[in-house]
């Protein structure tokens, strides 16, 4: 089966500084990640994906250490430039300093940028928090993602649904900059309250057609998940935004650390048997290919 993987990361420890995957203890969401704490490169995603033939990939920002991070795209440029993927890139930028212009500005030069993350999760339990505070209340920071849509540049958001009302805000005043959530919204809970807040949440997102959802990172939220288990998470998100607001992407390697490639994909493919084949073709590539513009 052919697809468009829309999320997965690369790595060199050996030419770029990642502290998360070096110096850092890994605790909270992720668990114990020293099955990843090494290069991961091209040729090594390519050889996971089993039975699925990846046509076409979008590089994720890898939290390169800071001031690294348009030397990682310079990088990831020349690995797209020699291996054919990936063939988008969206770059990190702290959208709150006060060079965010100049930041964008040398970000966008590189002709795979189609857009930026910054990791924005914050949680009253510390050892979820992935950001050090609230950006999405912080004037500055919605200064710099106002400049974004008219740069032609999406934002990925990662946050937990708590913080998915302050999101719906800013999709309603940015109707022209495209916001893509990852990882499914990262529920923090699969029981019934926990539940309850991410559909809600999800639910004030997808009121706004510019915001899309990549159905991704359930194994980073739910360590042991199985297919059962997230069935109702994945079809409820597809129903809410419907197949072409919708992509399914890997979150490799991260999510390795859970399942393999083909366990993940496959799992995607049997979850949606039972839609159509435009819905599944939005699903499993066309949606990324038009939000990305590949």
């Amino acid at each position: 089966m052919k697809i468009i993987d829309p999320h997965f990361h690369l790595w060199d420890l050996d030419e770029l500084s990642y502290p998360w995957l070096t110096t850092e203890t890994s605790e909270g969401v992720f668990g114990d990640n020293s099955s990843i704490r090494k290069t991961y490169k091209l040729d090594d995603y390519l050889s996971e994906s089993g039975k699925f033939e990846i046509v076409k990939s979008v590089h994720i920002e890898a939290a390169v250490d800071a001031g690294l991070d348009v030397d990682e795209t310079v990088w990831l440029e020349n690995i797209a430039e020699k291996g054919g993927q990936p063939d988008a890139i969206v770059a990190y930028c702290d959208l709150s300093i006060d060079s965010v212009v100049e930041k964008l500005d040398a970000q966008k030069k590189n002709n795979r940028v189609r857009g930026i993350r910054q990791i924005l999760n914050t949680h009253v339990d510390e050892r979820l928090n992935f950001a050090p505070q609230e950006f999405m209340e912080n004037p500055r920071w919605i200064e710099g993602f106002e400049m974004l849509g008219a740069l032609g540049l999406s934002f990925d958001l990662q946050i937990y649904p708590a913080q998915m009302t302050a999101a719906t805000r800013l999709a309603q005043q940015n109707a022209g900059t495209s916001i893509i959530l990852n990882h499914t919204g990262m529920p923090t809970g699969h029981d019934a309250e926990s539940l309850e807040c991410w559909r809600t949440g999800m639910s004030e997102l997808a009121q706004y057609e510019n915001v899309s959802v990549k159905i991704s990172g359930l194994g980073m939220m739910f360590h042991t998940w199985t297919e059962k288990m997230i069935r109702p998470i994945v079809l409820e998100t597809i129903n809410l935004f419907g197949s072409e607001r919708c992509m399914f992407a890997s979150n490799f390697p991260v999510d390795r650390m859970y399942s393999s490639f083909d366990v993940l994909w496959s799992a995607y493919c049997n979850i949606t048997s039972g839609l159509s084949s435009t819905e599944r073709d939005n699903l499993f590539g066309q949606s990324a290919e038009r939000i990305y513009r590949i």
